[in-house]
């Protein structure tokens, strides 16, 4: 049984994964996207955690040694879930981790700090200059950037590159204090964009 007391930003943190009957799974999620104002945060465990958890097959998820039930989620199912139950377009944030916002207009608003545009993308003209445009985007915003928020002519000059060579690459340069104070300057923003919900 959920608080009954109504915030701005509720959070149901891995809740889901742990109600048995699907039935009274979607009944929580209802529950709580009721007790949130603004937005509804929902993070659950993922399919790809399935080698982490000893136990058998039972019903729609797992029953662990522990005794307890796991239902883990694919990458895109969680969102999609969401979706239907609230009605609502929902954010992946990250993998295993979903935002529905209440109004239309907030979660346009917190897709625009995320995305940036391509004009503050650097000029890249051969694979380190567009390496150095992924190593600017990271210490900005403090994280890797997505595919589709990449400009056409950085991803064309990074398609040779595996998604986890990228990455590796682009950490080694980046000034990590740069990075933190930037992941800490965007989680801040989030919060302030929940709370203007």
């Amino acid at each position: 049984m959920l608080l009954q007391a109504t915030c701005p930003t509720h959070h149901v943190g891995h809740g889901l994964n742990v109600i048995e009957d699907p039935a009274e799974r979607r009944r929580t999620l209802l529950e709580a996207w009721g007790l949130a104002s603004s937005v509804l945060v929902v993070s659950a465990r993922l399919r790809w955690e399935r080698n982490q958890i000893k136990g058998a097959e039972y019903s729609d998820g797992i029953l662990t040694q522990r005794r307890t039930f796991q239902h883990l989620y694919a990458a895109g199912e969680l969102r999609d879930y969401v979706e239907e139950a609230t009605g609502v377009r929902c954010v992946s944030a990250a993998p295993g981790i979903v935002y529905a916002f209440k109004d239309d207009q907030a979660r346009l608003s917190y897709l625009a700090r995320q995305i940036a545009p391509d004009g503050e993308w650097l000029t890249s003209e051969d694979t380190a200059s567009a390496i150095s445009a992924v190593v600017a985007h990271l210490e900005q915003r403090g994280r890797m950037p997505q595919l589709e928020e990449m400009p056409q002519p950085i991803i064309s000059l990074l398609g040779h590159l595996r998604p986890a060579e990228l990455k590796r690459l682009v950490e080694k340069e980046a000034d990590p204090l740069k990075v933190e104070r930037s992941a800490e300057r965007g989680a801040l923003d989030t919060l302030s964009c929940f709370q203007l919900g």
